[in-house]
């Protein structure tokens, strides 16, 4: 059907352009295509730096909320199921209230948000809503274990992490999802209060210090 079309006198000429393009236009074709990924690339390593203070947030907060689990455990005393509704409750409503905020915050200083910065919040967005139904609808109909809780939580949050190295080529970020992912494995191989301790360990290095670096980095950046 192609040679066809060609063979008419219309189109011939259209159908053979393609052959006598200049070398330089298609030269500056070429250079303007990597000049466009180079640019898209540079606005997702800006996301990701900014999204820096979201990881500070989510990080601290779980961090807390599992010592604090862990601790009313080793206490001995009894917790019922509405003591652990408040306390990871109240977290979760701090942190989509500092989210909000932080979010507020940077549309003031930069009215210009970019597709790389409303895919990365997207994927978080995701993130947080998986998590939060596995800890509320999951928990309260008995289709996740409370044993199970920690390390489906390592899971969303390594796919995060990948998700979010993936977009912005950011390749030690991508290498951070690695140890949330064996962390996995190990909280569902070994469960008990022990893995508390493991996954606010988990938290702590390896999500709120790669936000508090990210910030530095952009800080450093704009500073340049």
């Amino acid at each position: 059907a192609a040679r066809r079309a060609c063979a008419r006198p219309a189109t011939m000429i259209l159908c053979f352009a393609k052959y006598f393009v200049s070398p330089m236009d298609a030269t500056r074709q070429a250079t303007d295509d990597l000049a466009y990924i180079r640019a898209a690339l540079q606005a997702s390593q800006r996301a990701s730096a900014l999204s820096g203070a979201y990881y500070v947030i989510w990080g601290s907060l779980s961090t807390v909320g599992l010592l604090a689990t862990w601790a009313v455990l080793r206490s001995g005393s009894p917790a019922r199921a509405t003591t652990w509704w408040l306390l990871w409750g109240s977290c979760m409503a701090l942190g989509w209230a500092l989210t909000a905020w932080q979010v507020w915050r940077e549309a003031r200083r930069s009215p210009a948000v970019n597709a790389a910065t409303r895919r990365l919040g997207l994927t978080w967005a995701g993130v947080g809503i998986g998590i939060t139904l596995c800890y509320f609808a999951g928990t309260a109909t008995g289709a996740v274990a409370w044993p199970a809780l920690s390390g489906l939580v390592a899971v969303f949050l390594g796919l995060g992490l990948w998700l979010n190295g993936l977009h912005a080529g950011i390749r030690w970020l991508m290498g951070l999802a690695l140890p949330w992912w064996l962390g996995a494995v190990v909280l569902w191989t070994w469960p008990g209060p022990h893995g508390l301790l493991v996954l606010a360990l988990m938290s702590l290095l390896l999500f709120t210090l790669p936000g508090w670096w990210l910030g530095r980095a952009s800080g450093a950046a704009d500073d340049a």
